[in-house]
């Protein structure tokens, strides 16, 4: 969890610029919604640009996504503009820097080092330098906690001493 916290704080950073660098696609992802999504994402289409996003109406009721944020995997764009098309009444104030921190979350938990995954004492040394440079190192993007402060009575009973 550690990784995940400092993964995310970096990648946020990195997104967080004024304009996230975009990526334009080959060919456009077309975005085959009901009706009502595909409206309501075209209506949220400036808030996405300014996260990397370019859509255009198609006809037949199409949304085509011609550039994505660069952060953003391909294969994971129409998954992640699914969730904002189905969002309901979220309106579209800092939609994109929701959007954006949320796909932070989600990309620093699958690119972080994993529990069991047995790391050099070096490794963890810079670890957890870089995790108490962070703004909260105390608990991980989703808020699971990362650091815990144990008192003498609970490290002697854990232990048997009590």
């Amino acid at each position: 969890m550690a990784h995940e916290r400092i993964l995310f704080e970096r990648l946020r950073r990195d997104l967080a610029g004024a304009l996230p660098p975009s990526q334009g696609l080959l060919e456009p992802l077309l975005l085959e919604l009901p009706a009502s999504e595909a409206a309501r994402l075209l209506e949220l289409a400036d808030e996405l640009s300014r996260a990397g996003f370019e859509l255009r109406e198609l006809p037949g009721g199409q949304v085509g996504v011609t550039a994505i944020p660069a952060a953003v995997p391909v294969t994971q764009a129409a998954a992640l503009l699914g969730e904002v098309a189905a969002g309901g009444g979220e309106g579209p104030s800092g939609l994109g820097e929701r959007l954006l921190e949320a796909f932070a979350a989600s990309l620093a938990c699958r690119a972080a080092v994993k529990m069991h995954e047995p790391l050099a004492p070096a490794e963890l040394e810079r670890l957890l330098g870089e995790l108490f440079a962070c703004e909260q190192p105390y608990a991980c993007p989703h808020g699971r906690p990362i650091v815990m402060v144990l008192g003498d009575a609970e490290l002697e009973r854990r232990f048997g001493r009590r």
